[in-house]
């Protein structure tokens, strides 16, 4: 979508991401898709990737 010049892809959907640890599933979150210069990008909140709880 072109927005004033700059020209990204990104998902309008989320999609569920799971987070494990060695006893199981731990906990759930949502993530986008982001494509730039032919890379590809998972966008979430940071407490899903640390396991931190504010």
């Amino acid at each position: 979508m072109p927005e004033h010049g700059v020209r990204s892809t990104y998902s309008q959907c989320p999609f569920e991401i799971l987070m494990y640890d060695d006893q199981g599933c731990i906990s759930s979150g949502t993530a986008f898709l982001y494509f730039y210069n032919d890379a590809g990008y998972i966008v979430t909140n940071w407490h899903n990737i640390s396991g931190k709880i504010f």
